[in-house]
């Protein structure tokens, strides 16, 4: 997704730029490890599920549980990700206004 690749490239120069700053490294830490996190999630957890699913038929009682599993944790990573952005934002906006 391009909005991944802006965001990404985003967060990685702030933190190149801004790394020396002490105050502003805390929230940088905070937004590399929820983007990091929600990403492997995806890569690892979701993107597979969710190929799988779309390949099988009619599901059965576990599968329905596994995809009813599925949906309700993929609730969770805009979370993830909101914390993510919401840091950035804070050392952006912080060091923008100086």
């Amino acid at each position: 997704m391009p909005v991944h690749s802006l965001y990404e490239l985003a967060l990685l120069v702030t933190a190149w730029k801004l790394w020396d700053v002490a105050g502003a490294r805390w929230w940088l830490v905070g937004a590399l490890a929820a983007h990091f996190t929600a990403r492997a999630w995806s890569f690892t957890y979701f993107i597979p599920k969710a190929l799988r699913f779309e390949k099988l038929g009619d599901l059965t009682e576990a599968q329905k549980r596994d995809a009813r599993r599925w949906a309700n944790l993929s609730r969770c990573r805009p979370m993830l990700e909101l914390a993510s952005v919401i840091s950035l934002s804070v050392v952006v906006f912080h060091f923008a206004t100086r």
